[in-house]
């Protein structure tokens, strides 16, 4: 987060769209870290997390450049990670900047299906805390799930057609097709950020969904980072995991 801004509405930050002198505080406070880590191979630079609503894509891409084109001044050769709206959503990725240099990566985070990965999540809006669910369904199931429960990410689905298919790395093959077209169309590397299940899902079931996921990641050359290393409700160290702990993180 930044002044002015966090995806978290509870911590209060806003601003940083509307205020010109927010936006050079953090057109500033880049400048500085650029002069701090300029070109340290085993370090890039992530502008912002998690962008949340529509309506600021403009703005943020218009910041993001600015920001780009500051860092550049000491950091030619840095990675710089640029995630786009819904919450870095990989449906977003085509309303991202043009890349103005070869250093760009386009950041994602995926959980889909939400109503699976984030079943009785307390801070999600409409997710009853006693709902759970296996993931051996059909993508049509899935979608009903969705609209009963999370009727505001049902978009987020749009993507998958196969809807008698059972979930398999084939959901994630048609969730990322955009984002994979768009990447290739303007010669930029994709990197997800954050991924995982929470730790209500069956130790099995959330297996499943890391191996299907990891198929269309290897397949497609795509970086990644799971969330979370341990606790945070997302652990892939914690005791929950324990029978399935290894396959997992042979697949991450």
């Amino acid at each position: 987060k930044c002044r002015g801004y966090s995806f978290d509405p509870d911590e209060q930050e806003t601003g940083l769209f509307e205020r010109e002198d927010y936006r050079q505080q953090f057109l500033a406070l880049w400048e500085e870290i650029a002069k701090q880590f300029a070109n340290n191979e085993h370090i890039a630079f992530e502008l912002l997390n998690e962008i949340v609503e529509e309506k600021n894509k403009d703005n943020w891409n218009a910041l993001a450049l600015k920001c780009i084109q500051r860092i550049r001044k000491y950091a030619q050769d840095t990675k710089i990670l640029v995630g786009s709206y819904w919450n870095n959503s990989m449906a977003t990725v085509k309303d991202l900047l043009l890349p103005p240099d070869e250093n760009i990566v386009y950041n994602f985070h995926c959980y889909e299906p939400l109503i699976f990965t984030h079943q009785g999540g307390y801070w999600v809006d409409g997710m009853p805390e006693d709902f759970r669910m296996a993931l051996h369904k059909t993508v049509d199931e899935i979608k009903k799930l969705t609209k009963k429960y999370l009727p505001n990410n049902e978009i987020m689905l749009e993507p998958v057609k196969q809807e008698e298919c059972l979930f398999g790395s084939s959901f994630f093959e048609q969730f990322f097709a955009d984002a994979l077209a768009v990447a290739e169309e303007r010669n930029v590397p994709l990197y997800c950020g954050e991924y995982g299940v929470i730790n209500l899902a069956s130790a099995e079931d959330t297996l499943q969904w890391y191996q299907a996921i990891s198929e269309v990641f290897d397949r497609y050359h795509i970086g990644r980072a799971a969330w979370s290393y341990k606790e945070m409700d997302f652990g892939i160290v914690d005791a929950h995991m324990e029978d399935v702990r290894d396959k997992v993180i042979a697949c991450l």
